[in-house]
This record gives structure tokens, sequence and C-alpha cells, in this order.
């Protein structure tokens, strides 16, 4: 009876440190994934590219150093990324700007020259 239940206390004991050794598993795994996360820049919540990878085959149209370079369209223009949208909204404005005063630069100086003698 004694060998018994010295076997029972032993066997309580691998169980106990058994769960102890699975939740040490999952807090491990959490913390690297928590880790990844945190230290990845490219890291963000997942959007549509899980679908999109599953549905679309790469840009053919794209370069193939771009293909190489960027897998899938998402990765090349992110609509979500408030930096690509700030830039493109600059391009435009200093685009236009630009075309707005050289025109009238243009009209100034044909009107100049027309009056002269």
């Amino acid at each position: 009876m004694d060998n018994l239940e010295i076997a029972m206390q032993n066997l309580e004991m691998a169980v106990d440190n058994l769960e102890k050794a699975i939740d040490n598993l999952e807090t491990a795994k959490q913390n690297s994934i928590n880790q990844f996360a945190s230290s990845s820049s490219l890291y963000r919540e997942p959007s549509y590219r899980h679908y999109i990878s599953q549905t679309t085959a790469p840009l053919r149209t794209t370069p193939t150093f771009v293909q190489k370079k960027f897998k899938y369209f998402d990765e090349l223009f992110d609509p979500y990324d408030r930096n690509v949208w700030f830039f493109l909204g600059l391009t435009v404005y200093v685009t236009t700007v630009l075309v707005v005063y050289v025109g009238l630069a243009v009209w100034l100086v044909r009107t100049v020259l027309r009056l002269l003698p």
C-alpha cells in the first residue's frame, strides 16, 4: 500500500509538471508572437492580402523586378497606409501649383513681349 501511494503521488506530480510545461509552452508561443508583432515594422492587422493571395496571381503587367520584390499589389500600394495618400496628394498639389505658375509666367512673358514695340 505504501508503494502504491508513493507511485500515485509521483504520477500526480508528473501530471502537474506536464500541465506546467504545457502552460509554459503556450506562454512562450504567445510571447514570441507578441515580440514579432512589436519588432516587425511591416506588421499590421490582417487585411485583405490573404484573400488576394488566394484568389489572384501576382500582377502580370508589372516589371519582373517589381514582381520579385513585391509579390502582391497590396505590398506595392497599400490603400490603408496614410503616408501613401499624403505623398500622392502632395505630388498632385505640387504638380498643379507648378503647372499653374508656369502657365501664368508664360502668359505674362508673352503679354509683356507683345506690348513692347
